[in-house]
């Protein structure tokens, strides 16, 4: 790059925690601009690509322990002799909702392994 060689990882840092590029480039003292730039690099791209995705790899496990938690809360309300209609009548819409997203998930991992096995059967 034709341009003043800045700490990366803090910039990758800012970035990925400063809500605007703005915010970022003040925690780093330097321009938008010399964000832009970076942000234009492929190895600066690729390594905020990376830490990116494994900061949504672990919110992704923080939430899958939590959806084991989540459900017994809902089947307590839809249990709860106290709860008032409404309550019963969301959760209940609220579970029908991610009982039927979770079936089309499945089938639809079921369909791409049938049809990864089928391109694979082709090229043997």
């Amino acid at each position: 790059m034709g341009y003043r060689k800045l700490n990366t990882d803090a910039m990758i840092q800012a970035v990925i925690s400063e809500p605007t590029i703005a915010a970022a480039a003040k925690k780093c003292g330097v321009s938008q601009q010399s964000i832009y730039k970076y942000m234009k690099d492929p190895a600066f791209k690729a390594e905020l690509n990376k830490r990116q995705q494994e900061i949504l790899k672990e919110s992704n496990r923080k939430m899958m322990q939590a959806t084991s938690l989540a459900a017994d809360k809902l089947i307590s309300v839809l249990n709860d002799p106290d709860a008032s209609n409404s309550d019963i009548i969301r959760t209940g819409e609220l579970v029908f909702k991610v009982s039927q997203n979770a079936m089309d998930s499945e089938l639809i991992v079921q369909k791409l392994e049938e049809l990864e096995e089928q391109i694979a059967s082709r090229r043997d």
